[in-house]
């Protein structure tokens, strides 16, 4: 299980790391649960809680992120 209630800060590795997890083969019964956002909400999602940021300048780093691990297209995409 990762637990990220306490998180202050995720770099383009972490991102990367959280989105793995959701792509990642598990054993019977175990799953990784994100909700019912986007891959842009996702990544944004500590940015949501953790800055001051506007809407506008969020999702403008949420996508940066996105692109810095080569998966900017799956923006609009939901986690499987």
């Amino acid at each position: 299980m990762v637990d990220a209630a306490r998180l202050d800060y995720i770099d383009d590795v972490g991102i990367a790391l959280l989105f793995d997890l959701t792509r990642r083969e598990r054993t019977l019964g175990a799953e990784v649960r994100v909700g019912s956002l986007t891959v842009l909400e996702n990544v944004r999602f500590p940015l949501d809680q953790f800055t001051e940021l506007g809407l506008v300048e969020r999702n403008l780093t949420a996508r940066l992120l996105l692109r810095q691990v080569e998966i900017g297209r799956a923006e609009s995409l939901m986690p499987a």
